[in-house]
């Protein structure tokens, strides 16, 4: 989550918060506070929805690299049975059919239910090469599993990137209505310079400052050159008497 995302979603729960904590008997600005509490409970929503997306992909990645590393071993041995079987039966071509190791999953899958199709459809002729249906099973089961694995990558990142987006319009709602709010408790709390105070921490965005140069401090002189002093080179006078 970008940094500006996550401290405008933090402020936001402060200052519903405050709202909570002091009620404003004026139904106007009651009705903007209530609205600034529902944007934040929102907001909360959206951080599970997108936490929970997070999580389904980064899972689904990992079960989907161990199921492809199960079938891929599984292709490897329909393979070899098919290259034996095509020395007595030159027709066969499922070994040709394998995907290969760098290919795409969308590749990879489409490549590898293709084979297991043709392997299927040619089980009399390759059984006595070794093929068995206890292979065939494996292979099914687990290009279901790895197909299953590469849709819940993808919902899981539509969940995320979809939390994302409306968390980003909800943060940019929040800042609005706190800027409203900002307005009305400088007057209601025009005589209550403590709950001034509170208010202002509450709705204060924490923005990551920059480094600062101190201006004061003095700066340092300017090294004095050291230019070489050329040698002096004595002459004597040689005038004649």
């Amino acid at each position: 989550m970008k940094t500006a995302l996550r401290l405008r979603l933090e402020m936001g729960a402060k200052a519903a918060a405050f709202c909570k904590a002091h009620p404003d008997s004026n139904p106007g600005t009651a009705q903007v506070a209530a609205r600034l509490i529902e944007l934040s409970a929102r907001a909360d929503k959206l951080l599970e929805q997108n936490r929970a997306g997070i999580v389904a992909a980064t899972t689904a990645v990992a079960d989907k690299a161990t199921l492809r590393a199960a079938v891929a071993a599984d292709l490897q041995a329909l393979m070899k049975i098919s290259r034996q079987a095509a020395h007595r039966h030159p027709e066969i071509s499922v070994h040709r059919r394998i995907p290969l190791a760098r290919s795409s999953e969308t590749e990879f899958y489409t490549s590898a239910r293709v084979a297991v199709a043709n392997a299927t459809a040619l089980m009399e002729v390759m059984a006595p090469f070794g093929l068995s249906t206890e292979l065939l099973s494996s292979l099914t089961q687990g290009l279901d599993a790895f197909k299953a694995a590469l849709d819940r990558k993808r919902d899981g990142l539509g969940t995320q990137i979809g939390a994302g987006a409306d968390l980003d319009a909800v943060s940019h709602e929040i800042m609005g209505v706190v800027a409203s709010l900002d307005a009305v408790h400088a007057i209601r709390f025009k005589t209550s310079p403590d709950q001034q105070a509170a208010w202002k921490s509450a709705r204060n965005v924490a923005w990551p400052s920059s480094t600062a140069i101190d201006s004061t401090a003095p700066a340092p002189a300017p090294a004095v050159p050291t230019t070489p002093v050329a040698p002096v080179t004595l002459v004597e006078n040689s005038k004649a008497a």
